[in-house]
């Protein structure tokens, strides 16, 4: 039975995508990450892109993720770790 838990939440600003992940080093042994990547318009959210499969290899720094948190939330970005 596969379960999805959720790792992060990541900006999409300007047509990049920056990732940030939870600092609870649950990124060991993680083969690869979904992407859902979700637009927001008005008060709706839509599906925007199809799933993305990426390995991860580490999270961001606390830099990154404070300069996340001072963006303005164009995109929202949905990471989850597909468990086995």
């Amino acid at each position: 039975v596969e379960e999805d838990e959720v790792l992060g939440i990541a900006l999409l600003v300007d047509y990049r995508v920056i990732i940030f992940l939870s600092a609870q080093g649950r990124m060991r042994g993680v083969l690869s990450v979904e992407i859902l990547v979700i637009r927001r318009i008005r008060a709706r959210k839509e599906l925007f892109a199809s799933t993305v499969k990426k390995k991860v290899t580490r999270a961001r720094s606390a830099r990154s993720r404070e300069w996340l948190e001072g963006k303005s939330l164009l995109w929202m970005v949905v990471m989850r770790k597909r468990i086995t």
